[in-house]
């Protein structure tokens, strides 16, 4: 009988120790937070792990820099258009610059170096002008009825952005004396590039009254990878 009664008592604390271990366990994973990446109101979330978007590989096309600014259209209708620029060369290390546009949908659109999009939604592949000064790589983009300018170093760095200086620097435009240069109110065909500086004008609604001007042009200076602030040349005539 006593064999049989410490037989029972073994049990029972086996039985014990199951449980709390059990309940131990059990209170742990309730315990520990839900994977965001994982659940999310009952659904899986897709992690976008592509760059870039499906391009066909019969529009996808290999050119040189003269061979794309030579281009009045895309290659392609109803989907994507591609060009990576083979043959920009800075400084003996080489930059890819591709262009992808579309006719049909913007994700994904714009203009990609060393594979950062660095300009998005393309209205059309003829408003990027692209060229190379002084050991820098400059975009003009004239998308989005907006025109900006950008240089990268020979590594694919942005060093400049004429569209942040505007906004931080709130030039003034001298036509109306009381508004500000905007992205949105300069003159597309306005700008000129040479080593060391570049120059563009902004473009008014209609002539002011008073001055004869329908805008203001200014020049960007810039020495290695210093740029000036836009400076006032003179106004343009009506």
């Amino acid at each position: 009988m006593k064999k049989e009664k410490k037989t029972m008592i073994l049990i029972y604390i086996l039985l014990v120790i199951i449980i709390i271990v059990v309940f131990a366990l059990t209170a742990i994973t309730l315990s520990k937070p839900k994977s965001k990446s994982s659940i999310n109101n009952g659904e899986v979330q897709k992690v976008e792990i592509e760059r870039y978007p499906i391009v066909n590989e019969e529009c996808t096309f290999e050119v040189s820099l003269e061979e794309y600014l030579n281009l009045t259209q895309a290659g392609c209708k109803n989907g994507y258009t591609r060009y990576n620029i083979n043959d920009i060369i800075i400084d003996e290390k080489k930059i890819n610059v591709s262009v992808i546009y579309s006719d049909k949908e913007r994700k994904k659109t714009g203009l990609y170096i060393n594979d950062n999009r660095v300009s998005n939604n393309v209205d059309s592949i003829v408003n990027y002008r692209i060229g190379i000064f002084d050991s820098k790589l400059f975009i003009l983009d004239n998308n989005n009825s907006q025109s900006n300018v950008m240089a990268f170093t020979s590594k694919g760095e942005k060093i400049y952005d004429l569209s942040k200086v505007l906004e931080e620097d709130k030039i003034k435009d001298l036509a109306t004396g009381d508004t500000n240069v905007k992205p949105s109110n300069i003159d597309p065909n306005s700008f000129s590039f040479i080593e060391g500086s570049f120059e563009f004008s902004s473009r008014l609604d209609k002539c002011q009254t008073g001055t004869n001007s329908i805008g203001s042009h200014y020049k960007v200076t810039y020495k290695n990878e210093k740029f000036e602030k836009p400076e006032f040349m003179n106004l343009v005539s009506c």
